[in-house]
């Protein structure tokens, strides 16, 4: 039997398409009216290509760290960017021109791979912890985003402000996600770094 529609059914079609579309145009608003302004010094995008990563937790934690060492308030963020030159052992870095090494560009580089196998909060507790990296630094280089190349005597890791501060950030996204689990493995993550990887 072929099918017929009534004009009552077109009609019917016609106001739930516009209930539909009020929907979607009213939902629209109320996601942009929710969603967080970023305020300038905020870190707005990863590079090449964005990641799927929160950049609103990002930003927490850059601001925390800020706080947390006294950096000024207007310091630039760091590029942050995919890098298919990470080395493979390492899931991230953050990297920076030295006299040795003039031609580096002052960066984080995250492994591609990293996001494709770690969990989103240990990627971001990862950002975190490069992003306590460069705040030291710059604090070690007078706050000068701009110089050439860069002198790093201090060594991070074992640091005990470092840690302390990497352990923080931990805590900030245990405020988000109220895991224990995560925040322990993160926990681990700063003892590891510094038994491991002592001469960063």
């Amino acid at each position: 039997m072929k099918a017929t529609t009534t004009m009552s059914q077109l009609q019917l079609l016609s106001r739930m398409k516009i209930k539909h579309t009020l929907f979607v145009v009213l939902f629209t608003i109320v996601c942009s009216a929710n969603a967080a302004t970023p305020v300038p010094g905020d870190i707005l995008t990863i590079e090449n290509p964005s990641p799927p990563v929160d950049l609103k937790v990002v930003n927490r934690l850059w601001h925390y760290i800020k706080d947390v060492t006294g950096a000024p308030k207007d310091l630039p963020p760091p590029s942050i960017t995919l890098d298919w030159e990470v080395p493979i052992r390492a899931a991230m870095g953050t990297q920076f021109p030295t006299e040795e090494e003039p031609n580096v560009r002052l960066q984080i580089s995250i492994a591609p791979r990293t996001i494709d196998t770690w969990p989103r909060e240990m990627v971001e507790y990862g950002i975190g912890h490069e992003l306590v990296h460069y705040v030291f630094i710059l604090q070690e280089n007078n706050w000068d985003a701009t110089k050439s190349t860069f002198s790093v005597k201090r060594k991070h890791h074992c640091d005990p402000e470092f840690k302390a501060i990497t352990r923080g950030v931990a805590d900030q996204l245990w405020a988000i996600w109220h895991s224990d689990a995560l925040r322990s493995k993160m926990y681990d993550e700063v003892q590891k770094a510094c038994a491991n990887f002592p001469q960063q």
